[in-house]
């Protein structure tokens, strides 16, 4: 049964949507970056180019090092479309736009199957998770920890989020 619970990420992979959209002519895509970034997208149409302009800061586009992942989880406003501008400027962007709203969990698993680089990092779309931790991060992988994590100091979403 098709967007069952029970339904793993391989089974409804055939159902996404996919729209892998690059910015080279050949449609190849580049050597494996060293850090993937996946994104959940839901309603954030306003969000997203900011929270880009945040991963340049961190990871300037054009190196080989970086490739953003933002998964659309059939999001009712225009993130969509934000989605595809952003990839047609940014060959590092991936975008993918799911058929229905599978949820947060499994637009993340999408995402990594999609994911390429040595480093794999889950940020939520709306800016709560600084950019800025990444490298620290990945370096407490590089000194051997097996996963890092990073937590909220101060939170700064609405109330009914908590």
């Amino acid at each position: 049964m098709a967007g069952s619970p029970q339904q793993t990420c391989a089974t409804y992979l055939d159902e996404v949507k996919a729209k892998a959209m690059s910015a080279n002519a050949t449609g190849r895509r580049a050597a494996a970056p060293i850090v993937s970034v996946v994104i959940p997208v839901f309603r954030s149409e306003d969000c997203l180019e900011p929270l880009i302009y945040a991963i340049h800061k961190v990871y300037p586009p054009g190196e080989g090092i970086l490739e953003v992942i933002l998964v659309n989880d059939c999001s009712p406003d225009g993130s969509w479309e934000v989605i595809e501008r952003l990839c047609q400027i940014y060959p590092h962007i991936i975008g993918i736009d799911l058929r229905r709203n599978f949820g947060q969990n499994n637009a993340i698993l999408v995402g990594l199957r999609h994911a390429r680089g040595r480093y794999l990092a889950i940020m939520d779309d709306d800016l709560q998770h600084s950019p800025d931790d990444l490298p620290a991060l990945f370096a407490a992988l590089d000194d051997g920890a097996d996963v890092a994590y990073a937590a909220f100091g101060v939170k700064h979403q609405k109330l009914w989020k908590n």
